[in-house]
């Protein structure tokens, strides 16, 4: 597959991806009464919002790293003669992500070897 998103890396070249990590979706709901509620009794009645809030936030750790149960279970981790190859030809790196994305936030892997496993794999 060839997912072209005329995505530049830090040199400007044109990048053609061979492939791209997988997608998960789902859905979230909470039902937390039989009609809507105005949000002036939020400070006396538990808001939906704040409970779909606390379920989102528990599923990432501070690094990123998801914590549903099984989510890594069935992904093939590269091996050494693949990192080698990542790290001898990769381009991107945190800083010229920050760069081209003019990014506000931190990256979230700061050790090179870490950043190439998790932005490529």
């Amino acid at each position: 597959m060839v997912w072209e998103q005329e995505n530049r890396n830090s040199k400007g070249q044109l990048e053609i991806t061979g492939g791209n990590k997988g997608i998960i979706t789902f859905d979230l709901s909470v039902e937390s009464a039989d009609v809507d509620i105005h949000s002036k009794f939020g400070a006396v009645i538990e808001s939906a919002s704040w409970y779909l809030l606390n379920a989102i936030s528990s599923m990432r750790d501070d690094h990123g790293r998801i914590l549903i149960d099984g989510i890594y279970g069935k992904i093939i981790q590269p091996n050494e003669r693949e990192m080698d190859l990542i790290e001898t030809y990769a381009i991107e790196n945190a800083d010229s992500l920050r760069k081209i994305y003019g990014l506000k936030l931190p990256i979230l892997e700061s050790d090179r070897r870490a950043f190439l496993k998790t932005y490529y794999f």
